[in-house]
């Protein structure tokens, strides 16, 4: 089949010696890397970030980090490339100290994508990434494979139900991302039809496991700019267009007010999306804008507080999905506490620090409820108080 496209025995021997050619290139760029570098991923990530414009954050500035990370991650492996990247912004003293754990998700995903298309295995990169970077690495390895291989939806589930079961149920932690980044792939590997993508998620055993493959197809249709594609136009009545799906209507609802003020930046149409839905989603609703104002506003607890407060009656649930995303971002619930600090208002404040207890126990059990509400200063009692049923 070459042979017929290329036409001849000269086009295919020119063909291959451009393919090894780029190969030698990149083995070049490797072998630069080791001599300038060693075992230090941090300068040549450095390096990296620097020649594409990190503090730009734009659509060119991820294609230009795709093309320029590979040799990076060839010589260092996906998780040394991205523990660089975290250690990269954590040292950025020109961001707020509040963003330093969000902002390299979108890094994390391109560099676990570019691991599967070079890895002689692509499945073990999947199967060895870590939370780190508000888990980019699943989200973004799941795409790649898809992208690579084809259908192998029942494999990653697989993968994903053992690291579910030894792991924590909480929203976006553990086998509840992998999933997630099942969703990203899936959206991909449907040739971005939203309705076949959702259709091959709601094939997925795990109960919890078919939501978060879906919200990966919505993110990574609507809302994805680290993605080779231009994101979808999102519904002018995007209530109207969940309840039109044939499956995963819940979950696109509890994604619509998110979507929402992602189009207008208007807290007041995204909660009224939610208050359009039916009433018991509209909590969960709010609970989505809340989890999206934390990634949007980099963790800026002030912003997000702010942005939460003008939820009336939906506050107090998007406060929670404040603290929900808090705890994708960093475990260590440093996030989520001073989410809790900046609420004004004390019967919100003290069930913010409910909340942050509970969900510090749903995410690691009885010890990590302690430590994290033994940080937390004043609400240290409302944080231990009612987080046991």
């Amino acid at each position: 089949m070459i042979r017929i496209l290329l036409g001849s025995k000269k086009y295919l021997v020119l063909a291959a010696l451009l393919v090894l050619c780029a190969g030698g290139i990149l083995a070049w760029e490797v072998n630069k890397i080791t001599q300038t570098y060693g075992t230090d991923a941090g300068p040549a990530l450095a390096q990296a970030l620097d020649a594409c414009g990190w503090k730009k954050r734009d659509n060119d500035y991820y294609a230009c980090l795709r093309k320029e990370i590979k040799p990076v991650v060839q010589n260092f492996g996906v998780q040394k490339t991205i523990s660089a990247v975290r250690e990269f912004y954590q040292q950025q003293v020109s961001l707020e100290e509040s963003a330093r754990n969000v902002v390299c998700h979108e890094e994390a995903h391109i560099i676990s994508e570019v691991g599967i298309d070079v890895a002689e295995n692509p499945e073990q990169v999947f199967a060895a990434c870590t939370p780190i970077c508000g888990y980019g690495c699943h989200h973004g390895a799941a795409s790649a494979l898809f992208r690579k291989k084809g259908d192998i939806l029942e494999d990653l589930s697989t993968i994903c139900g053992a690291i579910r079961r030894k792991g924590s149920s909480f929203p976006g932690q553990d086998g509840t991302a992998c999933y997630h980044g099942i969703g990203h792939g899936l959206a991909d590997f449907a040739g971005r039809d939203i309705v076949k993508a959702l259709t091959l998620c709601n094939e997925v055993e795990d109960i919890q496991g078919k939501d978060e493959c879906a919200t990966g197809v919505f993110m990574e249709l609507f809302d994805a700019p680290t993605f080779n594609q231009k994101h979808l136009p999102l519904p002018d009545d995007f209530i109207g267009f969940c309840k039109g799906l044939p499956v995963a209507k819940d979950v696109c609802m509890r994604s619509a007010g998110g979507y929402e003020f992602r189009r207008s930046q208007d807290g007041a149409r995204a909660f009224a999306v939610c208050r359009s839905a039916p009433s018991d989603i509209s909590r969960s609703c709010a609970v989505g804008i809340g989890s999206d104002f934390h990634f949007l506003f980099e963790g800026n607890a002030d912003k997000g507080v702010s942005a939460c407060m003008a939820g009336k009656e939906l506050t107090a649930p998007c406060i929670q999905g404040l603290i929900i995303s808090g705890f994708v971002s960093d475990r260590s619930g440093s996030i989520g506490i001073h989410y809790c600090q900046e609420v004004s208002q004390s019967d919100l404040q003290t069930s913010c620090f409910q909340y942050l207890g509970k969900s510090a126990e749903q995410l690691g059990g009885p010890d990590e409820h302690e430590r994290v509400c033994a940080d937390a200063g004043s609400g240290i009692a409302a944080c231990r108080g009612r987080s046991r049923p």
